[in-house]
């Protein structure tokens, strides 16, 4: 790449040395320096929802999305509901393609909907999961940092609602220690608990087990290891049958 710039260079750029000007083909910069400059700073990319329909073209989750996408004179509430969608397919998506076009979709309905807290949470979620894909270190840090900066904002919008709290705590519990979202996911998962306590809050008997298995798993990083042992044992009261049931059951013979 290099060398065929520099030679393209010497034959098509026009230098005046003396007015210090230089004249610039745009088509060569788009060639030669934008692959550089993302190289070393990242450049953002973008959907291509062909390729999503191919892959996804008879998945009943995106078919689900499609048909709510269709739908005429759908209401604020109807759009929380498809946000959701956006977020779950996100999350089980394989390929980086998916996941970009769940969050443009999402960056979409936050700009026509710009106080609902519940869809930037949702936005900022899926913001998050790029980072997985993203092979640029720069780009890899914009996203969780965006992605913490979203979903902190959903919170401060509405710090009561259960499901905001939650969608925080996964995306903080997911984020590498260099983020430093350990307090945060912890918070939530503590208020989560105490509200489905004091029965002020409910949510699916899935969800709880997902709480106490990932604050369990907290706990015993701290170093709380009875009390981790017990929030482990307390997975199958929600979750029997389940995979993380059985993850936490594991988990908690490990410690005894």
């Amino acid at each position: 790449m290099m060398k065929c710039c520099s030679i393209i260079l010497d034959s098509k750029y026009v230098i005046k040395a003396k007015e210090k000007k230089v004249k610039i083909n745009k088509v060569l910069f788009v060639i030669c320096f934008i692959p550089i400059l993302c190289s070393l700073t990242g450049c953002s990319k973008k959907a291509d929802e062909s390729v999503v329909i191919a892959h996804y073209g008879d998945d009943t989750l995106f078919v689900k999305i499609q048909e709510m996408e269709n739908r005429d004179g759908l209401n604020e509430e109807e759009y929380e509901a498809l946000a959701l969608q956006y977020m779950i397919f996100a999350s089980k998506a394989e390929i980086w393609d998916a996941v970009l076009l769940m969050k443009e979709r999402l960056e979409h309905l936050h700009k026509r909907f710009p106080k609902n807290a519940l869809v930037l949470a949702y936005y900022g979620s899926v913001v998050g999961l790029n980072a997985i894909y993203d092979e640029n270190v720069t780009n890899k840090i914009k996203y969780a940092d965006d992605s913490n900066a979203l979903t902190d904002t959903a919170v401060a919008m509405n710090d009561t609602n259960p499901t905001i709290r939650l969608v925080r705590a996964h995306t903080s519990y997911e984020m590498p220690d260099f983020f430093d979202r350990a307090d945060i996911a912890r918070e939530d998962y503590d208020f989560l608990i105490s509200c489905m306590s004091d029965k002020s809050c409910n949510l699916p008997d899935n969800q709880i087990a997902v709480v106490f298995h990932n604050r369990a798993e907290l706990l015993r990083r701290e170093g709380e290891i009875e009390k981790a042992i017990s929030y482990f044992e307390k997975v199958s009261d929600f979750a029997p049958e389940s995979d993380i049931a059985e993850k936490s059951k594991i988990a908690a013979e490990a410690l005894e």
